[in-house]
């Protein structure tokens, strides 16, 4: 009988083992990239670029200078958890339309950039600030990020570590990484109380790969650290990954500026496709606030 008892659990700890094995793969395996697209398709002049992230993995992307040479404002796209940049670069076109210069890159395991393994902003943050260097080392002093998803996520944390990101607008942005895991394991997979501890164990074993702990990278964690610079928090009212809960707790965790815009009727990114003008009539205006050459301006929030 305790010789069937123990391979039972065997089983169970075996079967256990084998669906985090496959969350971890699913969260941290390089995706296949987009179809593949260029700034010249919107019209955009640009350069290739080729730099390091600050653990030294190569990192591909475009910067598309601004139109006025003397602008030295930019704005850094910081793409999603998807295959490449390819599908995110029409948020360039506005931006650049408005006088900044833009740079968007691929994160490590992502397109053209080198690497194997996602670590949802842990290593992340050290590609997002090479970009910055990047561009300070071209001359640009006023950096602002548009992320999106996890390069939201991703955007916060790393202006809470470096003061050269002047002002973040971060849509559909996570407040903290296991409870995107959970939305995921509970949009696909599981309903039912199995779920949580699964994704505890999926994000032990993506911190056990990006050799660090993931909460370390959660933006609830930093993002009271950005203040006194300014941040946009966009979110969809219906996202299945991140809820509403968890982006008012961040928020409230922000200090100021800060502002916070809910699209009742959107679910994860779909701000921008089912609002466009209201979506960049507000990016465009709050960079245009925030980005401009006064450093000192009076606290703010807006919901």
């Amino acid at each position: 009988m305790l010789l069937i008892v123990a391979g039972l659990l065997l089983l169970i700890l075996l079967a256990v083992a084998l669906v985090v094995s496959y969350g971890v793969d699913q969260v941290t395996r390089r995706p296949p990239p987009d179809p593949p697209a260029t700034p010249a398709e919107f019209g955009l002049p640009f350069e290739d670029v080729t730099f390091t992230s600050r653990d030294n993995v190569t990192l591909r992307g475009y910067w598309m200078p601004p139109r006025d040479a003397a602008q030295d404002a930019a704005i850094v796209i910081c793409p999603g958890r998807e295959g490449s940049l390819d599908s995110d670069l029409g948020y360039a076109s506005p931006l650049w339309a408005a006088g900044y210069g833009v740079f968007i890159f691929d994160w490590r395991a992502h397109g053209r950039s080198e690497g194997q393994a996602i670590t949802l902003g842990v290593r992340e943050r050290g590609d997002l600030l090479a970009a910055v260097d990047w561009l300070a080392a071209h001359g640009i002093t006023h950096i602002g990020t548009l992320g999106l998803s996890m390069g939201a996520a991703t955007a916060i944390s790393a202006a809470a570590e470096d003061g050269r990101i002047m002002a973040v607008v971060a849509d559909s942005a996570f407040a903290e990484a296991k409870t995107v895991i959970l939305g995921g394991l509970r949009e696909r997979y599981l309903r039912n109380r199995l779920a949580r501890p699964l994704a505890w164990l999926v994000l032990q074993g993506i911190g056990w790969q990006a050799g660090g702990s993931i909460a370390r990278a959660d933006p609830l964690r930093n993002i009271g650290r950005v203040a006194p610079r300014a941040i946009l928090l966009i979110h969809g009212a219906r996202d299945p990954y991140v809820p509403m809960d968890s982006i008012r707790r961040l928020y409230r965790a922000a200090g100021g500026p800060k502002e916070l815009w809910v699209v009742p009727e959107a679910s994860h990114r779909e701000a921008a496709t089912l609002r466009p003008h209201e979506y960049w009539t507000r990016v465009l205006a709050f960079f245009a606030e925030w980005l401009s050459l006064e450093t000192q301006k009076a606290p703010r929030e807006s919901v």
